[in-house]
């Protein structure tokens, strides 16, 4: 018995949905076990995988109330919030650069002289930079660090893992920006857009997955 095509499309669409269910299972899997471990008692924890609320165990917040208004609150509450401001930060301006770097890459014609480097070999090269271990540079951080006085700040640590990520930043966006088609630019252009306005009005929103990847 022949399938037709229709039928073979619908088959190879579902078993796809069945794997990328089973895989995004899979990935929630250790979040949704940290949110149900934060509200049981101690003695639950230990007694075994308990899964159902109300059911398996008898949940409680007792471990939230201890973090947000027990002695040890006001450290934790500061600790996440100079992660949000460290996260936020530093995504906002991997992001900035990283958009403004892979629009040109895929934008314009660049030639390194000398080396002969042209926008392929410049997109490896950056990206390369993530190759190399962190503890590597780990010493000439500090070293440059305490000279400039960013030790313990939210700036040092927001331009680290700026310039820690900003490699993926542009090698994603590239991707994005080189699969956008360059008429909808020049059409803009016609209209008297400027480079910078296509950019914004046009570029920024097409590539808007690539953005919040």
């Amino acid at each position: 018995m022949h399938l037709t095509m229709s039928q073979s499309r619908r088959i190879r669409m579902t078993i796809t949905y069945i794997l990328l269910i089973a895989w995004t299972i899979i990935c929630l899997f250790p979040i949704s076990w940290l949110v149900i471990t934060s509200i049981k008692l101690p003695i639950a924890v230990f007694q075994g995988p308990k899964y159902l609320p109300w059911v398996d165990f008898q949940p409680t917040l007792n471990a939230w109330n201890f973090l947000l208004t027990g002695p040890t609150s006001r450290q934790v509450i500061r600790s996440w919030t100079n992660s949000a401001i460290l996260a936020i930060g530093s995504a906002f301006f991997a992001v900035a650069i990283g958009a403004l770097a892979g629009y040109g890459l895929t934008r314009f014609r660049y030639r390194v002289p000398g080396l002969g480097w042209r926008n392929d070999n410049l997109a490896f090269w950056i990206i390369s930079q993530r190759m190399l271990p962190a503890v590597v540079i780990i010493l000439p951080f500090v070293i440059m660090y305490r000279v400039v006085g960013l030790i313990d700040t939210r700036q040092g640590m927001i331009l680290a893992y700026t310039v820690f990520n900003l490699p993926f930043a542009v090698w994603i966006l590239r991707d994005f920006f080189a699969g956008l088609p360059i008429d909808l630019e020049e059409s803009a252009y016609i209209d008297g857009a400027s480079r910078v306005q296509a950019f914004i009005k046009i570029v920024l929103p097409l590539s808007a997955p690539g953005l919040v990847a």
